[in-house]
């Protein structure tokens, strides 16, 4: 039996089109003349290269193929050549270009195999000697070694290599990157040990499974000589450029009986070469010859259309003319005919709505008129319509039918084309959510934490805009979202702690419960602005005990202690002070004075046994100096009011003061001047806070928002760190921080809980 050719592909695409990209083409000819040429076949790999210098390279080889088969052989040089000259012509901006460029373009016709390549792709071609061993031959590697040391050619594809394949050789040729999974030694065991067909499955498989964002291809080139054992191969569905092509792979490969001429080592060493500039001939076009049908296993075959001759284009246009013609006068007649239908309806429409008016109204007393004559005309009518011949009802009701069905085809267009509207702009909404969760992941990557939020924001919001109502949008509004909340922990910084109850008053108190707390030593003291009473947890213990101060106080506001935690203060009657012992809890009530009689403060800290307070009523600080009964009057710390401090909450210190104010933002200020301060990273803002600590021994700021249920920390220049949040927290509104031992007390309706510090 006559040898048959097999050419079988693998193909791996990797998913990152932007690191590596594979261009695989085979042409199959679809008429006898082009069957002469043989099959065209390119396979390329693109690395790090955009999306237009694919598509550039991709134009390249398609017009390469087009003027294959299109152009005639001149004398001397063979259309190949004629091809590969063009290519060099138009590929100057892919020789340029960033991208990195490994390629193989070639053509097989007849036993020949003529090709070129640029870069370092793989072409090996196994073969067996004469004592039936299979051995390797590097086509690249061995061409390379004979053209060292002559002056490169500023061109793509520089020379052109021939051979010819004889039966039971196998050519394979691959991308650059199989080499790093599969080496010469391991491809020619796979590949001389098992049909084509399967090692190239094989290959694909193996090559699939890496996943590493490179992808990988090749082809696989075998003459056969079939048995009685031999399976029939399935073949691939060719891809047809524009039409059905009736031929397919006959009339190729009849192996002839001589063998001079083979891709042997003992061919090799005179391989023949043509330069671009030169006018060496490849091989003459033999003649065709019926030959068996050849086996190929790709997804990436193309059929060359049969092309119609010039006169018969000229026929065909000229029929096509005459037809649209025809159609266009018919289709005229029939619009034509439908708008004076239409504008007969709406005159008689309202002719007959106007006489209506009449007869209600009794215009000029003409109704009992108009109504006989409508009798009239509807018996008219009648008799008209009785005596017509039938086929002309059936064209009145056809016209009726078809002016309705006109009315619906429209008003469907329409519908239509809104649904069209529709899908683009849920398509431009999907690609450019898209794209903000690939920028986010990158911003993360790089430690962008500013534009990550940016991109999330803008993302969540044309997320939240998108409309899903078929179930194909509603599956992938569903993964859009799912990814997006994803992302929300990472981005967010949200750490959900683990804390544990150290203490419930919610039924030790009653309705007293506090809202606020200070930590001392040991001690958690819990106050409220609603009760003169203050409730004393000892770590120690574990017991809580109620403390009844002084009758005349309605409630405590604020309360501060110093480092050496020695003593606090509470805040009552909106600027006057009481002293609590924490070591025996005994209190008593000390003098503080104030530059005004209205002071109102909402806000105090010590720092070097000195009182710092806010009043937001006069929109001012002052410094109180320690005295023997207490602090003495508060001396204007601000040395500019420019700063709206009368929404101010709480008041931290670490050297320079922060102020907290309702709405979430903080205050910095340094020697009484004002400085720049942000809170950046923070999403979703803070809107409202409760209570900010800091110290000059601690590396970050402590700021509660009891709205959102999370206690934030940020670092002394406002970027967020964590967000620290549980579903158990419903409405925190005090908290103490140990930072030496890591420990956190949050205060949330009636329960103390604890917490380790997870930064």
């Amino acid at each position: 039996m006559d040898p048959i050719l097999r050419l079988n592909e693998f193909f791996v695409e990797g998913g990152k089109q932007n690191q590596s990209h594979v261009l695989l083409h085979i042409t199959e000819p679809s008429t006898p003349e082009e069957a002469k040429k043989g099959y065209f076949f390119a396979l390329c790999e693109v690395n790090n290269a955009e999306a237009v210098y694919i598509t550039k390279l991709q134009e390249l080889i398609d017009r390469a193929e087009n003027e294959y088969y299109e152009l005639v052989d001149e004398p001397g040089k063979n259309t190949f050549e004629t091809v590969l000259e063009k290519m060099n012509e138009e590929a100057f901006s892919l020789e340029n270009a960033t991208g990195e460029l490994h390629c193989i373009i070639g053509v097989i016709r007849e036993p020949d195999i003529i090709f070129s390549y640029f870069g370092k792709p793989h072409l090996l071609l196994f073969y067996r000697n004469k004592q039936s061993i299979y051995q390797r031959l590097d086509l690249i590697e061995n061409n390379q070694a004979e053209t060292a040391g002559e002056p490169e050619e500023a061109q793509l594809f520089s020379q052109v290599i021939q051979g010819k394949l004889t039966v039971n050789d196998f050519l394979f040729a691959g991308t650059p990157h199989i080499i790093d999974f599969f080496s010469h030694d391991r491809l020619e065991k796979i590949i001389t040990v098992r049909p084509a067909l399967q090692s190239a499955q094989h290959l694909e498989r193996v090559l699939g499974e890496i996943k590493n964002g490179f992808s990988f291809g090749g082809l696989i080139i075998n003459l056969h000589t079939p048995d009685a054992t031999d399976e029939p191969i399935k073949k691939a569905k060719p891809i047809i450029k524009q039409e059905s092509a009736e031929s397919s792979l006959h009339k190729l490969f009849n192996r002839e009986e001589s063998t001079t001429n083979t891709l042997s080592p003992s061919f090799f060493p005179k391989l023949q070469k043509s330069s671009r500039v030169t006018n060496e001939t490849v091989a003459p076009n033999r003649p065709a010859v019926s030959r068996p049908v050849a086996q190929i296993t790709s997804n990436h075959v193309s059929v060359r259309p049969n092309r119609p001759t010039n006169r018969e284009q000229n026929d065909r246009l000229l029929q096509i003319t005459r037809n649209i013609g025809s159609v266009l006068v018919v289709v005229g007649r029939f619009i034509a005919g439908i708008f004076y239908f239409l504008y007969s309806l709406i005159y008689n429409f309202f002719r007959i709505l106007v006489l209506l008016i009449f007869v209600i109204l009794n215009y000029q007393k003409r109704r009992k008129t108009i109504l006989d004559e409508w009798k009239r005309t509807w018996h008219s009518y009648r008799e008209n319509f009785r005596n017509l011949p039938t086929l002309t009802k059936l064209m009145l009701l056809a016209c009726i039918i078809l002016a309705v069905g006109f009315t619906v085809s429209i008003l469907y267009i329409r519908h239509r084309q809104a649904l069209a509207a529709e899908e683009q702009i849920f398509v431009r909404q999907v690609a450019l959510i898209k794209s903000k969760k690939d920028s986010i992941e990158s911003n993360l990557i790089y430690q962008n934490q500013s534009a990550a939020l940016g991109d999330f924001q803008s993302g969540e919001a044309a997320l939240a805009s998108l409309s899903c109502v078929s179930k194909e949008h509603q599956i992938i509004c569903a993964e859009l979202k799912e990814s997006f909340k994803n992302l929300t922990s990472k981005l967010r910084k949200i750490i959900v702690v683990s804390p544990t109850v150290v203490a419930d008053w919610t039924d030790f108190v009653g309705n007293a419960i506090p809202l606020h707390l200070i930590k001392v030593n040991t001690k958690i003291i819990g106050f409220s602005p609603n009760t003169s009473t203050i409730i004393v947890y000892d770590t120690l213990n574990q017991n809580s005990r109620v403390i009844t101060t002084y009758p005349t106080i309605a409630g405590f506001t604020d309360a501060a202690a110093p480092k050496e935690n020695d003593y606090i203060l509470f805040v009552y009657n909106k600027n006057q002070l009481m002293q609590l012992n924490p070591s025996d809890l005994s209190m008593k009530l000390v003098d503080i004075t104030f530059p005004t009689t209205k002071a109102e403060i909402n806000g105090l800290v010590i720092y070097n046994r000195r009182l710092y307070t806010v009043d937001s009523v006069n929109n001012d600080m002052y410094r109180h100096d320690a005295i023997q009964t207490g602090f003495g009057q508060g001396k204007d710390w601000l040395k500019t009011k420019t700063t709206d401090l009368h929404d101010a909450v709480d008041l931290a210190i670490d050297g320079d003061l922060f102020v907290a104010k309702g709405n979430g933002q903080v205050a910095k200020f340094t020697s009484g001047m004002p400085q720049p301060f942000t809170i950046t990273g923070l999403d979703p803002t803070i809107t409202t806070a409760m209570q900010i600590w800091t110290y000059n021994d601690t590396l970050y700021f402590y700021l509660l928002d009891t709205a959102n249920a999370r206690l934030i920390i940020l670092n002394k220049d406002g970027q967020l760190q964590a967000q620290l949040t549980n579903p158990l927290f419903k409405n925190p509104t005090g908290f103490s921080v140990d930072p030496t031992n890591r420990i956190i007390f949050l205060f949330d309706t009636g329960k103390i809980y604890k917490f380790t510090w997870p930064i």
